[in-house]
């Protein structure tokens, strides 16, 4: 199973929409933590994952909170956005920002901060876990349209 620690819980408000820019997107950090070693994804690096339905879980959301609270997770009001960073054992990832754009482009913006500089410095240990996790929750009424495709841009920091 996956362990994890709930994330503070932050939001952004929507904004008016512009034809021409991207508008930021109403979303909640709902949880993050370590993957489960037993992840295996088609492809083995980061992975960012994006469900308007439980049906949309393409062997993802198991190794998240979102089969043992599905009470939290309201598919008819909100999607889910997910990012998987592969390793990273020692840092925590926290979403900044949520935009769309006029063309149906999901752009995340994630904070990747180390917590242990012990851990940091040392590359991981295949035993340990796959990496780490962060999922959001995405007010389905502040999009415009679904999603085609997404985006995350990462800032790391030591």
């Amino acid at each position: 199973m996956v362990t994890a620690g709930l994330l503070a819980a932050s939001a952004a408000a929507a904004g008016p929409l512009s034809r021409k820019t991207d508008k930021p997107v109403t979303f909640l950090e709902k949880e993050g933590g370590e993957v489960d070693p037993g992840f295996r994804p088609r492809k083995d690096r980061n992975r960012v994952f994006y469900a308007a339905s439980r049906e949309q879980d393409r062997g993802w959301m198991s190794f998240t909170r979102i089969p043992n609270n599905p009470g939290d997770y309201d598919f008819k009001r909100y999607s889910v956005f997910a990012v998987f960073y592969k390793g990273h054992e020692g840092y925590t990832a926290t979403v900044r920002s949520v935009q769309e754009s006029p063309a149906g482009k999901l752009s995340a913006t994630v904070a990747v901060d180390c917590y242990n500089p012990s851990l940091c410095a040392a590359p991981p240990e295949p035993a340990n876990s796959w990496g780490i996790y962060v999922v959001i929750q995405i007010d389905k009424r502040s999009l415009v349209r679904p999603p085609k495709t997404l985006y995350v841009t990462t800032a790391y920091t030591p």
